[in-house]
Protein backbone atom coordinates (compact mmCIF):
# COMPACT_ATOMS: atom_id res chain seq x y z
CA UNK A 1 0.00 0.00 0.00
CA UNK A 2 1.39 3.81 -0.71
CA UNK A 3 2.17 5.94 1.82
CA UNK A 4 0.03 9.46 1.91
CA UNK A 5 2.84 10.83 0.81
CA UNK A 6 3.33 8.84 -2.08
CA UNK A 7 -0.22 9.46 -3.07
CA UNK A 8 -0.46 12.96 -2.45
CA UNK A 9 3.30 13.62 -4.64
CA UNK A 10 1.42 11.35 -7.68
CA UNK A 11 -1.73 13.67 -7.20
CA UNK A 12 0.00 17.07 -7.43
CA UNK A 13 2.46 16.74 -10.01
CA UNK A 14 -0.60 15.69 -11.92
CA UNK A 15 -1.35 18.96 -11.86
CA UNK A 16 1.62 21.08 -11.72
CA UNK A 17 2.91 19.81 -14.74
CA UNK A 18 0.40 21.57 -16.55
CA UNK A 19 1.25 24.72 -15.49
CA UNK A 20 4.53 24.36 -15.83
CA UNK A 21 4.12 23.25 -19.60
CA UNK A 22 1.49 26.66 -19.19
CA UNK A 23 4.96 28.60 -18.46
CA UNK A 24 7.26 26.62 -20.99
CA UNK A 25 4.68 27.57 -24.25
CA UNK A 26 4.46 31.12 -23.33
CA UNK A 27 7.01 33.43 -25.13
CA UNK A 28 9.17 35.06 -22.88
CA UNK A 29 8.06 38.29 -24.50
CA UNK A 30 4.63 37.68 -23.10
CA UNK A 31 5.60 37.04 -19.78
CA UNK A 32 4.22 40.70 -18.93
CA UNK A 33 0.98 39.75 -20.12
CA UNK A 34 -1.52 41.09 -18.21
CA UNK A 35 -5.70 40.79 -18.26
CA UNK A 36 -6.17 43.48 -16.82
CA UNK A 37 -4.71 47.02 -15.35
CA UNK A 38 -4.60 45.28 -11.95
CA UNK A 39 -3.92 41.75 -12.44
CA UNK A 40 -0.40 39.96 -12.31
CA UNK A 41 1.62 39.24 -15.20
CA UNK A 42 2.39 35.38 -16.22
CA UNK A 43 5.90 36.46 -14.58
CA UNK A 44 4.19 37.41 -11.32
CA UNK A 45 1.95 34.60 -11.47
CA UNK A 46 5.19 32.36 -11.61
CA UNK A 47 6.89 34.21 -9.10
CA UNK A 48 3.69 33.95 -6.74
CA UNK A 49 3.45 30.09 -7.37
CA UNK A 50 6.95 29.34 -6.46
CA UNK A 51 6.48 31.66 -3.13
CA UNK A 52 3.37 29.80 -2.10
CA UNK A 53 5.33 26.56 -2.28
CA UNK A 54 7.94 27.21 -0.56
CA UNK A 55 5.69 28.89 2.41
CA UNK A 56 3.67 25.61 2.25
CA UNK A 57 7.18 23.28 2.18
CA UNK A 58 8.74 25.71 4.79
CA UNK A 59 5.40 24.65 6.61
CA UNK A 60 6.29 20.94 6.63
CA UNK A 61 9.85 21.84 7.85
CA UNK A 62 9.43 24.18 10.64
CA UNK A 63 5.75 22.88 11.84
CA UNK A 64 4.48 26.09 10.92
CA UNK A 65 2.43 27.25 7.71
CA UNK A 66 2.96 30.73 7.32
CA UNK A 67 2.04 32.54 3.82
CA UNK A 68 4.69 35.13 4.38
CA UNK A 69 5.87 35.23 0.82
CA UNK A 70 7.27 38.90 0.98
CA UNK A 71 10.53 36.92 2.72
CA UNK A 72 11.49 35.91 -1.37
CA UNK A 73 13.39 38.68 -2.20
CA UNK A 74 14.79 36.59 -5.08
CA UNK A 75 11.77 35.96 -6.73
CA UNK A 76 11.21 40.35 -6.69
CA UNK A 77 14.19 40.36 -8.46
CA UNK A 78 13.84 37.58 -11.13
CA UNK A 79 12.71 38.14 -13.92
CA UNK A 80 13.32 35.76 -16.56
CA UNK A 81 11.81 32.78 -17.26
CA UNK A 82 14.35 30.13 -18.05
CA UNK A 83 15.30 31.15 -13.88
CA UNK A 84 12.23 31.19 -12.86
CA UNK A 85 11.13 27.89 -14.10
CA UNK A 86 14.37 26.72 -12.71
CA UNK A 87 13.73 28.21 -9.40
CA UNK A 88 10.31 26.32 -9.41
CA UNK A 89 11.88 22.85 -10.48
CA UNK A 90 14.50 22.90 -7.73
CA UNK A 91 11.03 23.66 -5.40
CA UNK A 92 9.69 20.24 -6.97
CA UNK A 93 12.66 18.89 -6.07
CA UNK A 94 13.05 20.00 -2.40
CA UNK A 95 8.96 18.71 -2.17
CA UNK A 96 10.66 15.11 -2.98
CA UNK A 97 13.29 15.21 -1.08
CA UNK A 98 10.43 16.32 1.96
CA UNK A 99 8.05 13.65 0.99
CA UNK A 100 10.58 10.85 1.24
CA UNK A 101 11.24 11.38 5.10
CA UNK A 102 10.83 8.52 7.01
CA UNK A 103 9.19 10.37 9.61
CA UNK A 104 6.98 12.27 7.03
CA UNK A 105 3.30 10.70 8.20
CA UNK A 106 4.53 11.26 11.92
CA UNK A 107 4.95 15.51 11.41
CA UNK A 108 2.22 17.40 12.51
CA UNK A 109 1.81 21.14 10.82
CA UNK A 110 0.48 24.11 12.80
CA UNK A 111 -2.20 26.05 9.81
CA UNK A 112 -4.55 28.62 10.00
CA UNK A 113 -7.08 25.94 9.94
CA UNK A 114 -5.66 23.41 12.80
CA UNK A 115 -2.78 21.44 13.49
CA UNK A 116 -3.19 18.56 11.03
CA UNK A 117 -0.63 16.52 8.88
CA UNK A 118 2.40 16.95 7.11
CA UNK A 119 0.88 15.40 3.67
CA UNK A 120 -2.77 17.01 4.48
CA UNK A 121 -1.88 20.28 4.73
CA UNK A 122 0.17 20.18 1.21
CA UNK A 123 -3.19 19.65 -0.17
CA UNK A 124 -3.78 23.10 0.16
CA UNK A 125 -0.77 23.70 -1.96
CA UNK A 126 -2.44 21.50 -4.86
CA UNK A 127 -5.76 23.43 -4.85
CA UNK A 128 -3.43 26.56 -5.30
CA UNK A 129 -2.31 24.62 -8.25
CA UNK A 130 -5.38 24.40 -9.63
CA UNK A 131 -6.60 27.84 -8.75
CA UNK A 132 -3.71 29.02 -11.25
CA UNK A 133 -4.69 26.10 -13.95
CA UNK A 134 -8.00 28.39 -13.95
CA UNK A 135 -5.91 31.47 -14.12
CA UNK A 136 -3.50 29.70 -17.21
CA UNK A 137 -6.71 28.70 -18.99
CA UNK A 138 -8.26 32.05 -19.37
CA UNK A 139 -4.23 33.56 -20.14
CA UNK A 140 -4.23 30.67 -23.12
CA UNK A 141 -7.09 32.15 -24.42
CA UNK A 142 -5.98 35.93 -24.83
CA UNK A 143 -3.23 34.72 -25.97
CA UNK A 144 -4.41 32.35 -28.80
CA UNK A 145 -2.02 29.41 -27.41
CA UNK A 146 -4.03 26.17 -28.01
CA UNK A 147 -5.01 23.60 -25.44
CA UNK A 148 -1.96 20.87 -25.12
CA UNK A 149 -2.27 17.30 -24.69
CA UNK A 150 -1.36 17.18 -20.77
CA UNK A 151 -4.43 19.51 -20.11
CA UNK A 152 -7.12 18.53 -22.52
CA UNK A 153 -6.31 15.25 -20.83
CA UNK A 154 -6.79 16.21 -17.30
CA UNK A 155 -9.38 18.58 -17.97
CA UNK A 156 -10.80 18.01 -21.12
Amino acid sequence: MKKSAEIFLESYLSQHRINRKFFELVPESKYDFKMTKSSDSIRDNLAHIIAVTRNYLEGVEQGVLDFNSEKYADLNNSKDKKELLEKLAQEIERMKIILGREDIESIIVKTPWGNVKAVDSLYGLKDHEILHTGINLALMDHLEIPRFDELKAMWG
